[in-house]
């Protein structure tokens, strides 16, 4: 799975004042996850399991409220190796501890700045923002006083990624997808293609652009299977690695 966790610039300005009241010098978060990766490849250590892949009956649904920390659960254990998360987190106890409440506040956020879809048994979830999105602070702020709490001292290192990935995100209207991310006892099942699939017919119908980062080198092809490109490498400072991607939207036949 994936996950990259910013706020588009359309949001930028509200989501800035929610993070000064809630006492976090940043304006967006920038988390990146683990996502299907092909047989047989590692990363960071991490042994993918070979063998055909799995494949599930995965009924797609947005989020309810108290989906929330069941599907928080999901996506600690998804991103818990992640590159960005051990960037946000160093210390691995403390991560563990404080992915599930991060994630919490992710999801209650981004409930209000596009959707997040999951699915039935709540093993992964897709947030994305979309290009209409324009948060009142006090819908936001609960979220960002949430994240920040389970951030503490590590906001600069938050702050860091945004400085690096602002510049790159598009001007246009797009939809952008902030995460995605599936339980490890239940990667290569099909969960992450059925998650995104949604968002973006709805791209294409809309004829809308996708946009995402991507931490992980060996996920590429995962989001080039559905239409991404590669438009930018960012080196953070002292930091991850990341791939931004855009997808155009497909045009009808």
């Amino acid at each position: 799975m994936k996950s990259v966790i910013a706020f588009d610039r359309s949001a930028s300005r509200r989501i800035e004042a929610a993070y000064l009241t809630a006492d976090v010098v940043a304006q967006r978060v920038e988390v990146l996850a683990a996502l299907d990766v092909r047989p047989g490849e590692r990363e960071r250590g991490s042994t993918i399991s070979e063998g055909p892949r799995l494949r599930v009956q995965v009924q797609v649904r947005e989020a309810a409220a108290s989906d929330r920390d069941e599907i928080a659960h999901s996506l600690a254990r998804a991103f818990q190796d992640d590159p960005v998360s051990a960037f946000l987190f160093p210390d691995s106890t403390v991560r563990a501890r404080r992915l599930p409440p991060f994630y919490a506040s992710v999801i209650r956020i981004f409930d209000q700045l596009g959707l997040v879809q999951t699915e039935d048994q709540l093993r992964g979830a897709a947030a994305w923002q979309s290009p209409a999105a324009r948060p009142k602070l006090r819908e936001v702020l609960p979220g960002m006083i949430g994240m920040g709490i389970a951030l503490r001292s590590t906001w600069f290192r938050l702050a860091k990624l945004n400085a690096a990935v602002v510049p790159f995100h598009p001007r246009e209207p797009h939809w952008y997808l902030a995460v995605l991310g599936t339980d490890p006892s239940a990667q290569r099942s099909g969960i992450a293609s059925a998650l995104i699939r949604p968002t973006l017919q709805r791209c294409d119908d809309e004829g809308i652009i996708a946009y995402l980062e991507s931490s992980k080198e060996a996920n590429i092809s995962f989001y080039q299977r559905h239409g991404f490109r590669v438009a930018h490498e960012i080196d953070v400072p002292q930091g991850p690695k990341l791939w931004a991607m855009q997808r155009e939207p497909n045009k009808p036949r």
